[in-house]
């Protein structure tokens, strides 16, 4: 949340419950289809395709778009700046 739409006590709490409700939901979402994808690229996925009649788990699954941890590889030789330590 960048900002409160209302400036009443009782508009700041549900906007603060729906902003949780929908992060709940969104982690939910993501749990379920076992992806590798980041919380963003799933709220993205979400937020482009919400008026679309598609299964929202078969939606996250099938995107491109997955994050992958960078690995180290043992062949490459190290930096030539961390060698002096």
């Amino acid at each position: 949340m960048h900002f409160f739409y209302s400036e009443t006590e009782n508009g700041i709490k549900t906007q603060i419950w729906c902003t949780l409700i929908a992060q709940l939901l969104l982690l939910v979402l993501k749990v379920k289809s076992e992806t590798k994808k980041a919380f963003s690229t799933v709220a993205a996925l979400v937020r482009i395709h919400m008026i679309s009649l598609i299964d929202v788990i078969w939606m996250v699954e099938n995107s491109r778009r997955t994050y992958v941890k960078a690995t180290k590889t043992k062949n490459k030789s190290p930096c030539p700046q961390l060698s002096i330590f």
